[in-house]
């Protein structure tokens, strides 16, 4: 009757995989039902059994003495009855014994099953990463483009602005030149008219003294030589200091064009490994497909073995039914239990509900956490440089503001200058003219007066005859200077010009050498992005393509746990998990501790690299982080006797749980390492 003894402690898990959904039922306190009609089975020919005995002892002491026919019939029917029940009772453990094999097998399979949907999940949200990653690159290109065109714009209509400023300089230059060439020429007729009413002044009153005026007009020209020679060395001396600054300019240019050269250059290489990298992602998404393909191919193979499982489950239940059938005594009871299954099932699948809702929005999150985390980490980056660019832009803007302020106020003081000089020219002509006047009347007294001195002054014109022929020379030599000078202002009007030409050649290569630079710097960036992405593929692509060593278990992409078959203490368990080139467990999640759990036989214990020995109270992993999750069983860690410093793993059906001990005791281990 031992074997008959209901467990109400029972916990029962199904793991039933429909449909890609997975559903979880715990029923506690429940019969499965071949038990139940085992049970039945054996009652019934208990029953049968003490009533064949208590009728065959009826008859033998209260009704006529039996035969021994009669005798030999009743003990070889108890004998029949009894090998019954043995028979019933090793099919009913041969029923149990299928059913648990077929059970271990199903939770097997629901747990590969769950492994190979997670990395299914993982490569899906690894792929949708990348493929965000390449949108926002693309549009981030498209807004710097945009932003690059736009203060092009704004840079070429400075540009036009400042060269109109400089068109109206210039021509504010020579209307003011013009004015002063008139007033030069109303100077020159004054002083002609000076001259000439000094002249014949001179020739009334000192006509003996006009050697002397030769001689002085002699120094003078002599002194405007001296002067016109000067000028010419200056002028030489800042031609040569120009040609020097051209050549500098020419040097600079040539070393722009060298830097230009070497940017382009730079820049196809980039383009170059841009493209190598587009070329490595689109292999390393085709073997991501192919993966894919492959873990389609075994979903459907596991759920075809589901499907042959539930086949035999079916039949099994047939059998059940028909057996059932034939206890119509405990029909009712059966009924009840039903009910109380069907309700507990509805129970489960809400329960399941809610569970999986809550999962899959806690993904959602987590996804949307670190998609928001990267964009904003990017967007800080664009924020820096673009703030850089917008900071140097914004230089060169007040640069050309300040230019065109110092036009403007040229060009206010040039027309204030200019209505001066107008309004002196009037005054001066009026002047000129009245002095004219005065003059004409002077002139004609004193023209009078002169025919009377030319006498005398045809003595003294043997003498200027001489003087003047000095003065030709002089003039000469002046005349050769005057040209050379002219010479040497036109070479430097156009070196100046050469100046100013090389100086806007440096300022435009400059510029393209400025946006080549901000080109490659964002090619630059782009390429280490694109590196990383092709480094991770390929990281978890060499991941799904490695094994586990023999006699362990993979988890996840690249994670294998191992269970030790003999038993070790605690510190012993860390040197076999090192010399296995791993480490004792660390069991930091909840998926981590339902695939242990899975590994394990129930009730097995087993230790897991988790510590206190260093600072009681204080948790600790084997690689010296602190534990943040904990999965303690009920009144755990207690400490028991003081020296429980080390974590054991145990293993329930309901799920497994931790547990302090002394380090000392020997039991099995969990390792664990990665690919």
């Amino acid at each position: 009757m031992d074997l008959m003894e209901i467990d109400d402690s029972v916990h029962m898990r199904k793991n039933l995989t429909m449909g890609g959904l997975v559903t979880k039922v715990d029923v506690q306190g429940r019969k499965p039902p071949s038990r139940c009609a085992s049970v039945c089975l054996g009652l019934m020919c208990i029953l049968l059994f003490a009533a064949n005995i208590g009728q065959f002892l009826y008859y033998y002491m209260f009704i006529n003495p039996m035969s021994e026919d009669l005798i030999q019939t009743a003990h070889s029917s108890g004998e029949q009855l009894e090998a019954t029940l043995s028979d019933m009772t090793k099919d009913k453990e041969q029923l149990q014994k299928s059913y648990n094999t077929l059970k271990q097998e199903k939770d097997q399979l629901q747990t590969n099953y769950n492994d190979l949907q997670k990395e299914k999940d993982e490569i899906q949200r690894n792929y949708s990463s990348v493929q965000s990653d390449q949108d926002q690159l693309q549009q981030s290109h498209k807004n710097l483009t945009q932003s690059k065109n736009s203060l092009q714009d704004r840079y070429h209509s400075l540009w036009t602005d400042k060269e109109a400023l400089q068109d109206t300089k210039e021509q504010l230059q020579t209307n003011y030149s013009r004015l002063e060439t008139v007033k030069g020429d109303l100077t020159k007729e004054r002083d002609q008219l000076q001259q000439s009413y000094n002249t014949i002044k001179q020739e009334k009153d000192q006509l003996q003294t006009n050697c002397n005026s030769v001689q002085r007009e002699k120094n003078d020209l002599q002194t405007q030589f001296n002067t016109m020679r000067k000028n010419r060395d200056e002028l030489q001396r800042s031609n040569a200091a120009l040609k020097s600054e051209k050549d500098e300019l020419q040097r600079s240019k040539n070393s722009l064009q060298s830097q230009l050269d070497t940017l382009q250059r730079e820049k196809d290489q980039l383009r170059s490994d841009y493209t190598s990298l587009e070329t490595v992602k689109d292999q390393l998404e085709k073997k991501v497909d192919k993966v894919r393909g492959d873990l389609t191919r075994e979903k459907d193979q596991l759920q075809q073995s589901y499907n042959t499982l539930k086949q035999e489950k079916d039949q099994l239940q047939i059998n059940c039914n028909s057996a059932q059938r034939n206890l119509n005594n405990l029909q009712r009871e059966k009924n009840d239990l039903q009910t109380q299954f069907n309700t507990m099932r509805t129970n489960r699948d809400q329960l399941q509900r809610s569970n999986a809702a809550l999962k899959s929005e806690k993904d959602q999150l987590q996804r949307s956490y670190t998609n928001l985390n990267q964009s904003k980490n990017q967007l800080e980056n664009r924020y820096q440089s673009l703030s850089k660019d917008k900071d140097a832009l914004q230089l060169r803007y007040n640069n050309l503001q300040r230019e065109k302020d110092q036009l403007q106020s040229n060009y206010r003081s040039v027309m204030t200058v200019k209505d001066q000089l107008e309004k002196k020219v009037e005054k001066v002509r009026g002047d000129l003219t009245r002095e004219k006047d005065q003059l004409q009347q002077s002139y004609n007294t004193l023209k009078q007066e002169k025919d009377q001195l030319q006498t005398n002054y045809n003595s003294v014109q043997r003498n200027l005859n001489n003087l003047q022929r000095e003065k030709n020379d002089l003039q000469t030599q002046f005349n050769t200077m005057r040209t050379n000078r002219d010479e040497l202002q036109r070479s430097n009007a156009a070196l100046k010009g050469e100046k100013d030409q090389l100086q806007r050649s440096k300022v435009s290569l400059q510029s393209q050498f400025n946006s080549l630079q901000r080109e490659k710097d964002q090619l630059r960036t782009n390429y280490n992005n694109l590196t990383q992405v092709r480094d991770q593929l390929q990281q978890k692509v060499n991941a799904l393509d490695k094994q586990c060593p023999r006699g362990w278990k993979k988890f996840g992409a690249c994670t294998c746990f191992y269970v030790s078959s003999l038993t070790f203490s605690w510190h012993s368990s860390i040197n076999l998990c090192i010399n296995l080139g791993g480490h004792l467990a660390i069991l930091n999640s909840n998926d981590k501790m339902n695939f242990v759990n899975g590994l394990l036989k129930p009730g097995v214990v087993a230790w897991i690299g988790l510590t206190d020995s260093v600072t009681e109270g204080t948790w600790k992993w084997v690689d010296g982080s602190t534990a943040k999750t904990t999965f303690w069983g009920s009144g755990q860690p207690n400490s028991y006797g003081g020296d429980q410093d080390c974590v054991e793993f145990t293993q329930h059906l309901s799920g497994g749980h931790w547990n302090d001990e002394n380090c000392s005791n020997k039991q099995k281990c969990i390792c664990e390492k990665s690919l």
